[in-house]
């Protein structure tokens, strides 16, 4: 499982690498939770890429599928994606 972050992605000093147990669960170092806000009862989307696993905490209040309707290319990951935007914008930045 590999926590990201485009901010840190360095784990903290002393974290111990978490292990799946036979019940297919990882416990979260104390010290990451406190840094993503992470809290008993929190519920996240899972996304796999290229063997990568993104937890994507859900926002209480946030609406339910607001954007299910929109279809996504499971060959293009979400580093590849953002960097496609921020190119898109400079060329039009550079253009006006």
């Amino acid at each position: 499982m590999q926590l990201h972050s485009d901010h840190d992605a360095t784990p903290p000093s002393g974290a111990c690498m978490p292990r799946l147990s036979s019940k297919r669960q990882i416990t979260l170092p104390k010290a990451v939770c406190d840094k993503a806000g992470i809290r008993q009862g929190d519920q996240f989307e899972i996304l796999e890429h290229n063997g990568h696993i993104t937890l994507i905490r859900q926002q209480a209040g946030a609406p339910s599928g607001f954007l299910k309707h929109l279809q996504t290319d499971p060959d293009v990951s979400e580093t590849e994606s953002r960097d496609s935007a921020i190119d898109k914008r400079r060329s039009t930045n550079d253009r006006g």
